[in-house]
């Protein structure tokens, strides 16, 4: 976990060597304004990238439970059924590390922001 301290540090060895306050200060915010475009645009791209999982989820849905009320199931079917339960859960577990990295970029650039 990143402490304040890490954070003021950060900020320092990036705007420290700016030696005119205003322009320091100019110049720290547009990073802050940069960070919070950031981070917004990180949460757009987390809602797009769940539509897409949302889609393969319910297609796996679909055709699973198509697959279950075939009439006279066999070996292909029920082949079909296991590959179709691989997916969902290669997908849905793909889908949580995707969150996990969405999260993390958002947090990044919350702690970007947050005490400045």
């Amino acid at each position: 976990m990143i402490t304040r301290e890490d954070r003021l540090k950060y900020f320092s060895d990036m705007f420290g060597h700016i030696e005119d306050d205003k322009k320091r200060e100019a110049a720290i915010r547009k990073a802050l304004d940069t960070a919070l475009d950031i981070r917004k645009f990180e949460i757009t791209l987390y809602w797009e990238r769940a539509k897409y999982f949302w889609v393969f989820i319910a297609a796996s849905f679909a055709a699973y439970f198509w697959a279950l009320q075939q009439k006279n199931p066999d070996q292909q079917i029920d082949n079909i059924i296991f590959v179709l339960n691989c997916f969902g859960i290669v997908t849905t577990y793909a889908w949580f590390l995707v969150i996990r990295g969405s999260k993390y970029w958002q947090e990044n650039w919350e702690l970007h922001v947050d005490d400045r």
